[in-house]
């Protein structure tokens, strides 16, 4: 019996197609899953694309842009199909990050963060870190087991690489941050220091709740906390990455990978194509700290949509590429790789 019941199961769950949501009405409504929401503002985002619409943030003198306008057009699809405002300006901001928008540009006046964006969009305020859940596995955590080890690790012991007594108060800027004392010293050595903190922490969190540790979101809330404190957008010393390109995210996510475990490289779903995994969980980490304080469900969603990572479910980014069974309601790496092949395809005309 054991044997046909096995047989029958995996035949039944062998397609997607073969299977239905029993709550198909209530997929609209405000609670439970929102994954609707995200195939059709992954349509929204694609007719824009389409349009020829421009896919990147840019320092440019202008109040508006066409990454400002599918971003609402987005946030508002996702909004009409439940999903809470939080949970749309993450979700929103990550599908135009698989798109091919960049997640900054060094553009403080107006916003340039793309998680920023498709807050404002939604428009809700700012969250913080240590008030972000984990997706749920089982049991959930927050970031706050990252920021906690960070604030505590400060109090400690002395993490800037100099004595900081010696700088007048209330120095920044052009002065101090954006110099070599800043941009080559304090910003990228105290970033992988704290990330470095936060990550083990968040690991040692899903221990001690009864969880095998989530590599994927442990590097994420350790990167994000320790982007909280440093600059989040400063380019950094060659010592660290090409001069003028790598900047304090990535080098932020370098210790976060590394202590999490994380390999140093990640492949897209399918193609096979080869990323370098410090530069996305920084990109993705600048989203998580700037798109506000989304739910649990929120969090699951957005790990589905990291679900085109090939390594994905063995390192805790999604699950619903495969091959671990997961409700249909969570069901979003179709829409999201076909963003992403659209955005790659783009940029290659």
């Amino acid at each position: 019996m054991e044997k046909e019941i096995i047989a029958a199961f995996r035949a039944a769950t062998a397609k997607p197609d073969y299977l239905t949501v029993d709550k198909l009405e209530a997929g609209l409504g405000g609670w439970g899953a929102f994954n609707l929401g995200v195939w059709a503002a992954a349509n929204v985002i694609a007719k824009e694309m389409k349009r020829g619409k421009h896919m990147k943030l840019e320092p440019s003198d202008e109040p508006l842009t066409d990454v400002d306008e599918i971003a609402q057009k987005a946030v508002r699809k996702l909004r009409e199909c439940g999903a809470d405002p939080a949970n749309a300006a993450l979700c929103a901001a990550v599908l135009l990050y698989w798109s091919g928008v960049n997640v900054q540009c060094g553009m403080p006046c107006p916003n340039r963060k793309l998680g920023a964006v498709t807050r404002m969009a939604a428009g809700i305020p700012s969250g913080r870190v240590s008030s972000i859940p984990t997706e749920k596995q089982n049991n959930k955590i927050s970031g706050f087991a990252a920021t906690l080890a960070i604030y505590n690790a400060l109090d400690r012991e002395h993490l800037a690489p100099y004595d900081s007594e010696f700088l007048p108060l209330g120095a920044g800027g052009p002065i101090i941050g954006h110099s070599a004392i800043g941009e080559d010293h304090l910003f990228p050595k105290l970033g992988q220091k704290l990330a470095g903190i936060g990550t083990k922490a968040m690991m040692k969190a899903y221990t001690s709740a009864g969880m095998r540790p989530n590599k994927w979101f442990s590097a994420l809330f350790g990167t994000a906390a320790a982007l909280e404190i440093i600059h989040p957008d400063a380019y950094v010393g060659e010592e660290f990455g090409s001069f003028l390109v790598t900047r304090t995210p990535e080098t932020t996510a370098q210790a976060a990978v590394e202590a999490s475990g994380l390999p140093v490289k990640i492949h897209i779903r399918g193609t096979g194509e080869e990323l370098n995994t410090a530069q996305v969980v920084g990109d993705l980490a600048i989203i998580l700290k700037d798109s506000g304080t989304p739910t649990v469900v929120g969090m699951i969603m957005f790990a589905e949509l990291c679900s085109i990572i090939q390594e994905g479910s063995a390192i805790g980014a999604g699950r619903s590429g495969g091959p671990l069974v997961i409700p249909l309601h969570h069901w979003v790496t179709s829409p999201t790789l076909a963003l992403y092949l659209q955005g790659k395809g783009a940029s290659q005309e």
